[in-house]
């Protein structure tokens, strides 16, 4: 059975203007240009009223502002029907409405707050309801738009990265120019923990490197994490010499930008017979 398209042509199709009344002025009207992706989180009721997450989809756009002559990305969160009941009467859908906030639209808020500089910018937010022609009537449906930043995906090669795989496109750069970008990730990675947030699931695919400005922007909090006051610490990584050493290069393999330690650990172990070295060798020379 294929999955429901909860953002059909109609609605969504290529030139359809989507308004946002109280944003700020040029950055009113976005005319969408393409879909790039939709995704379902369908529950049944029993899911649902037990407290095991609403029924929502998650659809990502390309649009385009006339005013401000600038690209960007649309994403819209939307309430739909429990599974089974997606051609039920307009009144049973509407018993289901809920109101709800989902992380990455508190998230981009709160970041949008704190002037962040690492981040896509948010141009524009409509929370609203949706109407008896929609999925769920008087459901949540949220719209937000934000910053297509100017750089390069550091995981372009692999659009689907597996969890932990040693993805190829980062280890194209020079060895100064992947120092570079580390030593920019470290400083930024500390100023994003500091806001309160991270991804979730994090990969090089969070990742849009600027060689240009130099600047290292994370991307895309659709499970985003908020951190607690203690990992809001300047020094986000261990306090010891070699915590430091080994939280720091966990910190880069989880993001794409190291060899993950389990694969340096047996990398050692083969070519030295032991790994004592990752303890007395600086991490960089060790890096990919």
């Amino acid at each position: 059975m294929s999955e429901i398209d909860f953002f059909p042509g109609p609605l969504y199709k290529k030139n359809t203007i989507i308004s946002f009344p109280l944003a700020q002025h040029g950055y009113n009207q976005w005319i969408i240009e393409t879909k790039l992706s939709h995704s379902n989180h369908q529950r049944d009721e029993a899911q649902a009223k037990a407290g095991r997450a609403t029924s929502y989809a998650v659809g990502t756009f390309r649009v385009y502002n006339h005013e401000r002559c600038i690209h960007a990305y649309l994403r819209t969160y939307l309430q739909v029907p429990y599974i089974g009941t997606e051609f039920a009467s307009v009144e049973d859908r509407a018993v289901q409405a809920t109101q709800i906030r989902h992380t990455e639209i508190t998230a981009v808020q709160d970041l949008h707050r704190r002037s962040s500089r690492i981040t896509p910018a948010l141009f524009a937010i409509k929370e609203g309801i949706q109407t008896d022609q929609d999925s769920v009537p008087s459901g949540y449906v949220t719209h937000f738009v934000f910053e297509e930043v100017a750089g390069i995906r550091l995981a372009e090669d692999d659009l689907l990265p597996e969890k932990g795989k040693t993805h190829t496109f980062f280890q194209k750069f020079t060895r100064s120019q992947r120092d570079k970008i580390r030593a920019k990730f470290d400083e930024s990675y500390r100023s994003l923990k500091f806001m309160g947030w991270w991804p979730d699931f994090p990969w090089a695919t969070n990742l849009v490197w600027n060689d240009e400005t130099s600047t290292l922007y994370f991307i895309d909090f659709r499970n985003a994490v908020e951190s607690d006051r203690r990992d809001r610490e300047p020094d986000s990584y261990s306090r010891s010499r070699q915590g430091k050493l080994l939280s720091k290069y966990h910190v880069w393999g989880t993001y794409g930008l190291a060899l993950p330690l389990q694969i340096l650990f047996w990398r050692m172990i083969l070519e030295n017979g032991f790994f004592s070295l990752l303890i007395t060798c600086s991490l960089c020379d060790l890096a990919l």
